[in-house]
C-alpha cells in the first residue's frame, strides 16, 4: 500500500507545483522565453523526483510488525532506502526559486502600480512557501532520523497541504478579480447613468 501512496502523493505535489508555475508565468505576462524556461525547471526536477522515488519504492521491504501490533503479514516497512528526503528536498528548491522569481517581480511591478491581484499572489506566494517548507522539513528529517516504517508519515499530508494551499492561492486570486471587476462595472454604469 505504501508504494501506491508515494505515487499518488508525487502526482498530487506535482499537480499543485503546476498551478504555481502557471501563477508565476502569469505574472511575466505569458512570456515565451520565461514559459520555455519554467517547463524546463518544471520537467527536469519532477523526472528527478520520480526516478528518486522509483528507487526508494523498489528498495521497500515488507514484513510482519512489531510485538503488540496486529498482524497483517507482509503489510509492515521493514526496511528500505532514505533516499526518499532527496525528493522533498528538491520541492523546497523548487519552491524557493518559484517563490523568488514571484517576489522579484512583485517588487518590481510593485514600484509601477499597486496591483492588488500581484500584491496577493506575493502575499500568498511567501505564506504558501512557509507552510509546504516547513512540512518539507518534516520530511526530511523523519526519513532521515525514523525507522523506515514512520517514512510515510508526513507524506499524505503534504499532498493535501499541497492541494489546499495552490486552491487558496487561485481562489484568492478570483476573488480580487471579481471584486476589481465589480467596482468597475459599478463604476461604469455610474458615469453611463450620469450621462
Amino acid at each position: 500500500m505504501l508504494p501506491r501512496c508515494v505515487w499518488f502523493a508525487v502526482f498530487g505535489i506535482a499537480m499543485a507545483e503546476g498551478i504555481l508555475f502557471l501563477r508565476t508565468y502569469a505574472l511575466y505576462h505569458a512570456n515565451k522565453k520565461f514559459l520555455a524556461f519554467l517547463v524546463s525547471f518544471y520537467v527536469l526536477v519532477v523526472i528527478t523526483v520520480i526516478i528518486i522515488v522509483q528507487i526508494f519504492t523498489r528498495s521497500l521491504r515488507f514484513g510482519d510488525g512489531p510485538p503488540g501490533i496486529q498482524k497483517i503479514g507482509g503489510c509492515y516497512a521493514t526496511d528500505g532506502s532514505k533516499i526518499i528526503f532527496v525528493a522533498y528536498f528538491l520541492v523546497i528548491f523548487q519552491q524557493t526559486v518559484i517563490l523568488s522569481l514571484t517576489l522579484y517581480k512583485a517588487i518590481k511591478v510593485a514600484r509601477l502600480s499597486r496591483s492588488r491581484v500581484v500584491t496577493a499572489l506575493a502575499r500568498y506566494g511567501v505564506f504558501y512557501y512557509i507552510y509546504i517548507f516547513l512540512i518539507s522539513i518534516g520530511n526530511i528529517i523523519v526519513p532521515i532520523a525514523g525507522p523506515v516504517d514512520l517514512v510515510d508519515l508526513l507524506n499524505t499530508f503534504q499532498r493535501v497541504m499541497h492541494s489546499i494551499l495552490a486552491a487558496r492561492v487561485l481562489l484568492h486570486v478570483r476573488q480580487i478579480l471579481h471584486q476589481d471587476f465589480r467596482s468597475t462595472v459599478g463604476t461604469d454604469t455610474a458615469v453611463t447613468d450620469n450621462q
